[in-house]
């Protein structure tokens, strides 16, 4: 199953800073923790590159799991609709979600 946690969604302009959204992608097969790793998506391509270079590399599974606070990533769920046969959504409230995301930052499987 992938997961992909992402703060913002609709049309991934940059932030305030000038910065491209965060883009957390983690993937499991089987109870275990395949891929972990963050990328800087500035448009919704970069995000159906990055989610599904990392699919074909490291599984076919066919159900994803999107997060963020709000629990809604339209613009994301529909690019990704044609390659996943199940997308669910989930709300992370964001006070439980950075420190969580914090520890994943640097893992690369």
């Amino acid at each position: 199953m992938f997961v992909i946690c992402c703060p913002e969604d609709s049309t991934f302009s940059l932030d305030r800073t000038g910065e491209p959204s965060a883009l957390s992608l983690f993937l499991a097969s089987n109870g275990q923790l395949k891929f972990a790793n963050s990328f800087q998506a500035g448009s919704l391509e970069e995000v159906r590159y990055f989610v599904m270079a990392i699919k074909e590399k490291f599984c076919n599974g066919n159900s994803c799991l999107l997060c963020n606070d709000e629990g809604s990533l339209p613009a994301i769920k529909e690019i990704l609709q044609p390659f996943f046969t199940s997308i669910d959504e989930v709300a992370l409230a964001a006070a439980h979600s950075e420190p969580f995301m914090g520890l994943f930052s640097d893992i690369i499987l």
